[in-house]
């Protein structure tokens, strides 16, 4: 489907008006640039030299690169490296105050009946202020 454009555009500029006849080839808002247009004289030169890396640059032993870890990774690497100490408590703060045995299950922490029985007297009182059953 072919579609006929008859009427005019007028655009108007400043100093004079100017008239774009849509059946043009190429109705584009800027026309081609001229040919004797020198498009590297127009272009703004960078604002500093390039500077040559100097000779002692280059003799300079190549050092390893390691990779880099964020702090984020840091802290959480550091606290993996805690929480599989089993001699801290789950946030890896401080270690247990009652000494721990070997229980049914492996990721629950057990006291034995005589580290009980000895919460119960009293022998503690140092480490623990305060019990609940």
């Amino acid at each position: 489907m072919k579609f006929h454009l008859t009427h005019q555009v007028i655009l108007q500029k400043k100093p004079a008006t100017n008239y774009c006849d849509l059946n043009e080839r190429f109705p584009f808002k800027r026309p081609d640039a001229p040919n004797n247009f020198d498009s590297y004289e127009c272009k703004r030169r960078k604002s500093s030299p390039c500077v040559e890396a100097s000779p002692s640059y280059f003799s300079k032993k190549n050092h390893k690169l390691a990779r880099s870890n964020s702090e984020t990774v840091a802290t959480v690497m550091h606290a993996i490296l805690k929480s599989e100490s089993e001699e801290l408590i789950g946030d890896g703060t401080r270690p247990y105050s009652l000494p721990l045995i070997r229980g049914q299950h492996e990721d629950l922490k057990s006291i034995s009946a005589e580290t009980l029985a000895l919460l119960l007297h009293g022998e503690y009182k140092e480490r623990i202020k305060s019990f609940v059953f």
